[in-house]
């Protein structure tokens, strides 16, 4: 009886989610919007487009921190090991990591706060170069990510590894894998991953601010999530977001091919992105446009069904 109750109930959140999105994209929003949801509390879950694959913008670090820990529990690493800047690997000359002198020797807890934290892709490609992609990519088919891959690494002129699904060795990802991955670091009678591995990971989530999902009527609410956003004038541009919710309600929301005019208004500086006034009131002011529409339908479809209220939290100055 319990298990047809969550059934039904999976079943209903899936189609307010489809009914959601189908409204959504008969209004003003143009893109491919993917969704999926796991509750830990109730194993209530849905997936819409779930198992589609797009470009995964800065969300395929968290899979990187993840075998980046492995390495570190299997002493093939350890957190004060020095990797050196190589200014070949740079991909955005504002980021933290790239203005250091060539050579520079960085520690890799250091990488891996920069990386999760301030988005930082120079820590990024420092660290998969040095873990190995390929290792990168079996990590995460081991933990069921059967459509996500890292395809090179965050700079140009870069090595590209394909495969049957990846042909042209893009970066991709799902929201379906994402949500897999966030149940092996927050789902510890589901987890494939050592307590070692999931800690970790949780210290640094809990650091990060960025949160497209903190929206009504979650803005009470403690989210540790990871964005992704990645500009393409031609194809068009991806905003993403993986995150948990009160740590049990795990999101994955990804917006694929949207209009390039759309999106900019909504990309958050990177100053914002490591500003611990990047959350709350603060974010919600920032965002209001037909991309910022998706987070805000989803989500209050989303807290309908897990019995979320309309709670604004007060902020003292």
């Amino acid at each position: 009886m319990e298990n047809k109750i969550r059934v039904e109930k999976s079943q209903a959140l899936r189609r307010d989610l489809e009914s959601a999105i189908g409204n959504l994209k008969k209004s003003d929003v143009d893109a491919d919007v993917k969704v999926s949801v796991y509750d830990i509390k109730t194993r209530i879950s849905a997936h819409v487009n779930g198992r589609d694959s797009g470009w995964a913008a800065s969300v395929i670090k968290v899979p990187i921190m993840v075998a980046t820990l492995q390495k570190v529990e299997k002493g093939v690493i350890s957190f004060d090991t020095d990797l050196a800047v190589d200014h070949d690997l740079i991909l955005e000359t504002y980021d933290q990591i790239s203005k250091l002198p060539h050579g520079s020797l960085v520690p890799v807890h250091k990488l891996l706060d920069t990386m999760m934290i301030h988005s930082d892709n120079t820590a990024t490609n420092m660290l998969a170069r040095r873990v190995g992609i390929q290792y990168i990519n079996r990590m995460m088919w081991d933990l069921g990510m059967n459509q996500s891959m890292l395809g090179h690494l965050l700079c140009p002129d870069t090595k590209r590894y394909t495969s049957d699904f990846n042909s042209d060795g893009s970066n991709l990802l799902c929201t379906r894998d994402m949500a897999i991955l966030m149940r092996n670091i927050y789902d510890q009678d589901y987890s494939e991953l050592s307590r070692f591995v999931r800690s970790y990971s949780d210290r640094i989530f809990s650091q990060t601010h960025a949160s497209y999902i903190r929206k009504p009527p979650f803005l009470g609410s403690k989210i540790k999530a990871k964005v992704g956003f990645i500009s393409d004038p031609r194809d068009g541009s991806d905003m993403h977001e993986t995150g948990i919710i009160d740590n049990r309600l795990i999101v994955s929301i990804m917006l694929n091919k949207i209009d390039q005019n759309r999106i900019l208004a909504t990309r958050p500086s990177n100053e914002e992105l490591g500003s611990e006034l990047y959350s709350g009131s603060f974010f919600q002011m920032k965002r209001r446009t037909p991309v910022d529409l998706v987070y805000a339908e989803v989500m209050k479809c989303i807290g309908k069904h897990f019995g979320y209220k309309n709670k604004i939290p007060i902020r003292i100055i």
